[in-house]
């Protein structure tokens, strides 16, 4: 299975941003095209800042502590479903939006305790469902949802999951 992972801060859709591994992550090269929904896993590593500067659907992506993607003005990142967790955003990973964070399909976005989901979501189609699945289970998006008609927002929420 391939793998994509931020090698450095820069733009999503430049290669030097980026490094791949066809290995399960055993061996990591420098990247030869920029990650997509049919990537394989895709990873923001500790203290980079990716910036989407063209619109671009991914999948498997995961935004680890310190992390950060920044999506610029009237630009539309869209999670697709796929194998796996299609969104973590890990504890102290953001999420800065100016454009459009969407989803499509049976997505599941796990947003954990502590992360900074600062960003317009939006449902385009299909169910997304937004929790927090590791204790103490208080995820929280910051900004407008919007939710398309013939989509459907799900929460998780009960006494033991909170999304605010």
């Amino acid at each position: 299975m391939s793998s994509s992972e931020a090698f450095t801060s820069g733009n999503w859709d430049v290669n030097s941003t980026w490094e791949m591994s066809t290995n399960n992550g055993s061996t990591w090269f420098a990247a030869t095209s920029t990650p997509r929904d049919t990537s394989g896993s895709i990873t923001i590593k500790l203290s980079h800042n990716v910036t989407v500067t063209s619109s671009v659907s991914a999948d498997q992506v995961t935004v680890e502590s310190a992390g950060t993607i920044t999506i610029n003005t009237s630009i539309v990142f869209t999670i697709v479903n796929g194998i796996g967790n299609d969104f973590t955003l890990l504890k102290d990973g953001t999420v800065t939006v100016a454009g459009t964070f969407q989803t499509q399909g049976a997505v599941f976005v796990n947003v954990r305790t502590g992360s900074n989901f600062n960003a317009a979501f939006k449902v385009n189609t299909g169910t997304a469902t937004v929790s927090e699945l590791s204790s103490p289970h208080n995820g929280r998006l910051f900004g407008n949802v919007t939710v398309d008609a013939g989509a459907t927002l799900f929460t998780n929420n009960s006494s033991s999951y909170t999304l605010f």
